[in-house]
């Protein structure tokens, strides 16, 4: 007997949760994960315990002063209720898989088959950007802004104006920078799908939201940090004003870089997962995403691949224009060669070319030994401590008032002083590149100083926790 459509969206659902938590999980009890996902929860774990929620990894960085993120406020209800770090690998994780609901849903509004709309559900699941979001981003809010996406295009074409415009709201409050996708949304309705009213108001809301955001919010509540990504375009300028300058009195300079092998090359490989399913004459279906993709064209970072997540906000209407591709050859009897099962294989291949699952065995598998041998240590660090650690390891101790890292997060390197902490966590082989000079200092220098702190070692001898002596007993924290 076949599978009934709801089982398999929610058995399908519920093993990418389980399998993308899983691997979060271990490349976090690995100390893969970086400061992003500690810095996070740190503000959440404040807010829900009622405490100013200003981060002290990221010098005076507030809740909303990072990315305007207004979505963290509901999920720090989570941490009142029980504060713990796994909340916001589950939330990603889930958040990620949840998309195959509003795929199939669009799959059945454009009359797709059972079978065809189940195999789009699958493409969208192995889509390599899924699995390696989840993967490198430690946590983003903007994750929750991915399936949104999805269901502001189902409601909006089954005119639920209500939900749409929700939809919308939702994507706004996972970062400030959706409202660019907003925007383009808004015009993609106006232009394209005749919807002009409801496109005016939806780029007038976007437009809002930006003078908000970047007008108030971020300069009041982001300390004494600059604007984030900001480093990405320095090569245009060191301001927005300067930034916006340089984009219009230097044109050849824009489309020089906009026309960069390494910028073709980005675009085929978001375009290759799916590429066997995508109608040229239904390429304005990107015009949602023509933002982002011009903002990654243009930056000099990381923003050109399938491994971070500045490809999110494009993914969903990548989907959506195979989906209406696949549906205009259905209707016209092209195609009759591209089968559920083909595109499933396709899938599976782009999948394993693409996904970087390899860094398992690479990079975090051989440090078992050391990962475990770092993890005995962790009994001794106290909940309330004020700890000083390097970028690998504040994520497992960030349910704290206050933690700081040996090297960055603006704070000067004579403003880190060790009398300052209850406990300095260092490891030789979790300190990043950047940290590896700051932590070997600070073992030298404290391995000397039995008058102030008594040291620990691990069973590797590669990993220390120093404790300052005649510290009150506080109970243990994991």
């Amino acid at each position: 007997m076949m599978i009934t459509s709801r089982a398999f969206l929610w058995i399908s659902f519920t093993l990418t949760t389980a399998i993308l938590g899983a691997i979060s999980g271990l490349q976090l009890w690995l100390f893969g994960a970086g400061a992003d996902l500690g810095f996070f929860e740190q503000l959440l774990f404040l807010q829900g315990q009622g405490l100013p929620p200003i981060s002290t990894l990221y010098k005076g960085i507030h809740l909303v002063g990072d990315h305007f993120s207004l979505i963290l406020y509901p999920i720090a209800v989570l941490y009142k209720i029980y504060p713990n770090i796994y909340w916001l690998l589950l939330i990603q994780s889930a958040s990620l898989a949840s998309g195959i609901f509003p795929v199939y849903a669009l799959c059945k509004q454009f009359d797709l088959s059972k079978r065809l709309s189940q195999a789009f559900c699958l493409c969208y699941l192995l889509y390599p950007l899924i699995f390696n979001i989840n993967f490198y981003g430690d946590f983003r809010p903007e994750v929750i802004a991915l399936p949104t996406f999805l269901w502001a295009l189902h409601f909006i074409r089954k005119n639920r104006i209500i939900p749409f415009y929700l939809s919308v709201i939702v994507i706004l409050a996972t970062k400030e920078i959706m409202a660019l996708s907003i925007f383009s949304l808004g015009a993609w309705l106006a232009l394209f799908q005749k919807r002009r009213w409801h496109g005016l108001f939806t780029m007038l809301l976007s437009i809002g939201w930006i003078v908000v955001a970047f007008g108030v919010i971020i300069p009041n509540f982001r300390g004494d940090q600059g604007i984030a990504s900001l480093g990405f375009y320095s090569y245009l300028g060191s301001s927005l004003g300067e930034i916006s300058q340089t984009l219009l009195l230097n044109p050849a300079l824009v489309l020089k870089k906009i026309l960069s092998p390494d910028n073709l090359g980005y675009w085929l490989l978001l375009l290759l997962p799916i590429i066997l399913c995508l109608k040229p004459s239904k390429v304005h279906n990107l015009v949602p995403a023509s933002i982002p993709l011009l903002m990654n064209a243009l930056s000099s970072g990381w923003q050109r691949d399938l491994i971070h997540h500045y490809s999110l906000p494009i993914l969903p209407f990548l989907i959506y224009w195979a989906i209406d591709s696949s549906a205009s050859f259905k209707k016209r009897g092209q195609r009759k060669w591209l089968r559920p099962n083909r595109i499933v294989i396709w899938s599976v291949i782009a999948f394993l070319a693409l996904a970087k699952y390899g860094y398992f065995y690479s990079s975090y598998l051989p440090k078992l030994p050391e990962a475990s041998a770092l993890h005995e240590l962790f009994p001794l660090v106290k909940e309330n401590d004020k700890l000083l650690t390097s970028s690998h390891l504040v994520s497992h101790f960030t349910g704290r008032p206050h933690i700081q890292m040996v090297t960055g997060g603006n704070w000067n390197e004579d403003e880190i002083k060790a009398e300052d902490f209850d406990a300095i966590l260092l490891s030789r082989p979790f300190a990043a590149q950047n940290e590896t000079e700051r932590v070997e200092q600070f073992i030298a220098q404290l391995s000397q100083d039995s008058n102030q702190f008594k040291v620990f070692e691990s069973p590797d001898q590669q990993s220390f926790l120093f404790r300052k002596i005649n510290q009150p007993s506080k109970s243990v924290s994991n």
